[in-house]
């Protein structure tokens, strides 16, 4: 959004100051007005980032910084970058900890360091990311991108119908509360998905355990597949599906329909039929694991 001349004349002397380096160790407290439906940045290392839609058009900033940290917060057209810098000599910095409010329809990316991130509000897309911090977020019905090392991920949607991409390594999945298509890769941490629908669902892990609950859209594609971890599917409404599972060792074991088979070759079980019309399909592998299907 191009703001008109004499708009841009009262606040450019608001931006210049704003963007100036806060001194480190101190308490921030800057605002600058902001498109609506732009994009903000953050990055933080150490501490916490707690960010909030309003329905105000401007990024507010306030916290403290750590003891050697600087704040860099500047607006370049549709974007805003708030960054905190360290000296690279620094040793320990201590935490910085920022609560950030924008614009509710913002694009938000926040990138950080041994640092949790809570976002609440914010309607736009997401781009979250940590190495070891844990990362909480509201979902509506724009695109989310969640990844972290260590920590874990907790998202609760407003019954949109996001699509949720999210990779861990140890760190734990907790959906609730959106619909739509959840993709999920995990080494270690349990996924666990409560969902209003399911209408896409691509999973992968190695030794954590999944869970899914929730009703099936009628063309759902739901593909699964672990190592050692569980699979276990509570399916809402009337299941109407085709059913392909099978294990290496593990057990199947099935609340409706038919139960599973020994497999012809070697020692694990397979179970397939369709329920219903079958226009939703679901297909689960798992080497050591076992398949738990159940009516909800």
């Amino acid at each position: 959004m191009n703001f008109p001349t004499h708009i841009a004349v009262r606040i450019s002397p608001l931006v210049l100051v704003a963007a100036l380096p806060a001194f480190a160790g101190e308490k921030v407290d800057q605002r600058q007005p902001a498109n609506p439906r732009g994009t903000v940045e953050i990055s933080n290392v150490a501490g916490t980032v707690s960010v909030r839609g309003t329905s105000h058009n401007e990024v507010h900033v306030f916290g403290e910084l750590g003891s050697a940290a600087k704040l860099e917060f500047t607006v370049d057209g549709d974007r805003t970058t708030i960054k905190v810098v360290l000296p690279r000599s620094s040793g320990h910095t201590g935490s910085t900890d920022l609560e950030i409010e924008v614009p509710a329809a913002s694009a938000l990316t926040v990138s950080t360091v041994s640092a949790d991130t809570v976002v609440t509000s914010v309607q736009g897309a997401l781009d979250l990311q940590s190495v070891s911090g844990n990362i909480k977020s509201d979902a509506f019905d724009k695109d989310m991108k969640l990844r972290t090392v260590s920590g874990d991920l907790d998202v609760h949607g407003n019954r949109g119908t996001a699509v949720l991409n999210a990779v861990t390594v140890s760190g734990n999945l907790e959906v609730k509360g959106i619909g739509g298509e959840v993709n999920a890769s995990s080494v270690s941490g349990d996924l666990n998905l409560r969902m209003t629908s399911v209408a896409r669902s691509r999973v992968r892990t190695t030794s954590g355990d999944i869970t899914l609950q929730g009703t099936l859209a009628k063309d759902a594609r739901i593909d699964w597949e672990s190592v050692s971890g569980d699979l276990t599917f509570n399916v809402g409404g009337t299941g109407d599906a085709e059913y392909d599972f099978a294990t290496a060792t593990g057990d199947i074991s099935n609340c409706f329909g038919p139960k599973a088979l020994s497999r012809h070759y070697g020692s694990g079980e397979e179970l397939k039929f369709t329920e219903g019309a079958g226009n939703a399909s679901l297909r689960a592998r798992s080497l050591s694991g076992d398949i738990s299907l159940c009516k909800d």
